[in-house]
Order: C-alpha cells, then structure tokens, then sequence
C-alpha cells in the first residue's frame, strides 16, 4: 500500500505543480514602472498565443502588433498582459516599433471595454491549466492501481484456474 500512496502524492504534487503557472495574474514588476519608449492608443483587431499578442488598429489608422509577454514560447510568465479583442488600450511599451513589447508592469491600460466580442481570458488560463492537471493526476492513478494489480500477482482470472 505505500507505493500506492506515494504514487498518488507525487500525482498530486505534480497537478499543483502544472496549476502554479495559471496564478500568473499576480504580476512580478519592480516597484518602479519601466520607462515608455512609445505611446499610443488603439483598438485589439485579433489575438493570438491565449490573447498575449495583439493586432492593434491605432488610432493613426496605422496596424501593428503588440506582445504582452517576455516569451511567446512559454505557457505563461508570471508578467503576461492579456488584450480582449475589441477593447481600446493606451499602450505605453518598451521599446518603440512594431512588434511593441509590453507587459503587465508597463503604464499600458485598457481606457474602453470590449464591444461583445469573444476574448480570451486569464480565467480561461486557469480552466485549461486545471483540466491538465485532472487528467494527469488521473492518469497517476490509474497507472498506480495497474501498477499495485501487477504486483500482486496479475488479475483474478489467472488465480481461479
């Protein structure tokens, strides 16, 4: 019974582990904001890699893109910006042409709601790293419960005859 119970620790412990990078919201920034290399305003036409980088329709008319996050490779950072399509952002980045770099820690803000388009949300984050997580620790277990089957001497059939 104690490799069964270690079995389900560590599946456990790996759930939360897969869980820890949807806590993401809770941005890591210095306390002084870093300088804005450009500033301008603009509306979220599209987005892309779970909405860290956004298509902006500035309010010259000119398209541009803007990346929310220090790796777009990476699942999440704990300073990702996330952009809902169809809101109209003041974008302060940090460097000063397209692609812009932004993140949670710039003055970037959201000055107008998005107009009932569909967005993707740091919740749907949280509901895609939490799913992950189930069907791992699910997995865990059942491969535990293989696992103790085996070692006790194979199924029940095997013992009958």
């Amino acid at each position: 019974m104690r490799p069964l119970r270690v079995l389900v620790i560590a599946a456990i412990a790996a759930a939360a582990g897969l869980a820890l990078p949807a806590q993401a919201a809770a941005a890591s920034c210095a306390e002084s904001l870093p300088p804005a290399a450009a500033v301008f305003t603009g509306t979220i036409t599209a987005t892309d890699h779970g909405g860290r980088r956004a298509t902006v329709k500035t309010d010259d008319g000119e398209i541009v893109s803007v990346v929310g996050t220090p790796s777009l490779d990476a699942v999440a950072t704990r300073v990702d910006r996330i952009y809902a399509v169809g809101a109209r952002y003041e974008f302060h980045t940090l460097n000063a042409s397209s692609p812009f770099e932004d993140n949670a820690c710039t003055n970037t803000r959201q000055i107008s709601a998005a107009a009932a388009m569909p967005t993707t949300s740091r919740s749907t984050l949280v509901v895609a790293f939490g799913g992950g997580a189930i069907v791992l620790s699910g997995l865990a277990v059942l491969l535990a419960v293989l696992w103790r089957q085996r070692a006790s001497g194979g199924n029940r059939a095997e013992l009958a005859t």
